[in-house]
C-alpha cells in the first residue's frame, strides 16, 4: 500500500450523488483511499442502500475510532471547550481517527476542520 489519505462523509455523499468533478478529481489522486466507522455510519444513515455498501467496500481501510482516538478527541474536546469553540463531536472523533493514523484527509467541510489543524490535522486539498 502507498500513501494514504482519509475520505470524509460530504466527499463520499458527493460521489454517491454523481458529482463528476468530485470523481475526476479523485481518479487524479494516486493515493489509497480509507474512511472511517463514523464516516460510514453518517453514510448509512442518511442512505442505507446497496450502491452505499459497495461504494464502501471500494476503501483500502475503515478505521476505527479506537483508545488512542478517543484519548485524542477528549484532549481536542475539552481543550475546545475551555476556549469556547466546540465543534460536532463526529468531526473531533474523525479528526482524531486522522491525527493518530497520520492520516491527511479530504473533506469539503474544511470552515470545521480547519479549527482542527492546530491539534495535528492535515488536510487534503483537491481544488
Amino acid at each position: 500500500m502507498g500513501k494514504e489519505i482519509c475520505i470524509d462523509s460530504d466527499v463520499i455523499i458527493s460521489l454517491l450523488r454523481g458529482d463528476k468533478e468530485t470523481k475526476e478529481r479523485l481518479e487524479e489522486i494516486e493515493y489509497d483511499f480509507s474512511t472511517t466507522t463514523i464516516n460510514a455510519f453518517e453514510i448509512l444513515f442518511g442512505r442505507k442502500s446497496d450502491e452505499v455498501y459497495d461504494l464502501l467496500g471500494c476503501f483500502s481501510r475503515i478505521y476505527d475510532f479506537d483508545y488512542e482516538s478517543a484519548k485524542v478527541a477528549s484532549d481536542i474536546m475539552r481543550d475546545l471547550k475551555k476556549r469556547g469553540k466546540l465543534l460536532d463531536m463526529r468531526d473531533v472523533f474523525v479528526a482524531s481517527i486522522c491525527i493518530t493514523r497520520k492520516l491527511p484527509l479530504l473533506t469539503y467541510n474544511t470552515k470545521h476542520f480547519i479549527r482542527l489543524k492546530d491539534y495535528g490535522l492535515e488536510l487534503f486539498q483537491i481544488y
